[in-house]
């Protein structure tokens, strides 16, 4: 999530909640879920190889490598934001006299998806361009989701993250 930060809106402010649920994807949407973590992560090296961090490639790649528009365009606009943020904050601290590396080839292990592309209806996690899988609320989505990331973790399990905002209460402050 880009801002972790409490959002201001006029006077009223909004709380963000991160709740984690685990998510058991059957054997077909984890290999649909695999090959866009692999496409996704070509689109990753493509952009640190070409130095291009901006999403008005998208259009020009998915011409090229028509795979692409089996990944949902929010996911790879996200993507990308995620590099950019990354290396701004490497110039950050570069500005600051620290000694930093430099962005790497790696796999990608999660997708996030914003706005659209998703939806939790009773027990079932639906994602676009993946398909449904159950989810085990352990406890409710605290007021309007705005952002879900589903990750394979090192552990082979899977997890769902579900950003949610929330007006702050003054009372509780």
């Amino acid at each position: 999530f880009r801002n972790h930060n409490e959002i201001h809106r006029g006077a009223e402010q909004e709380m963000i909640n991160v709740t984690r649920y685990r998510v058991y994807p059957n054997k077909t949407v984890q290999d649909t879920i695999f090959r866009q973590f692999g496409l996704c992560t070509e689109v990753r090296n493509h952009c640190l190889d070409t130095q291009c961090f901006n999403v008005r490639i998208l259009p020009g790649l998915k011409e090229l490598h028509p795979e692409l528009k089996d990944v949902h365009s929010i996911v790879l606009q996200n993507m990308i934001f995620q590099i950019r943020d990354n290396l701004k904050v490497l110039s950050k601290l570069k500005s600051k006299g620290r000694k930093v590396g430099r962005l790497r080839h790696k796999p990608v292990r999660s997708i996030v998806y914003e706005q659209t592309g998703y939806k939790i209806v009773g027990n079932k996690l639906v994602l676009s361009k993946i398909g449904e899988m159950p989810i085990v609320i352990s406890r409710p989505v605290p007021g309007t989701i705005k952002q879900v990331v589903l990750k394979f973790t090192w552990t082979r399990k899977w997890f769902v993250s579900v950003i949610s905002r929330t007006p702050e209460d003054r009372k509780s402050v």
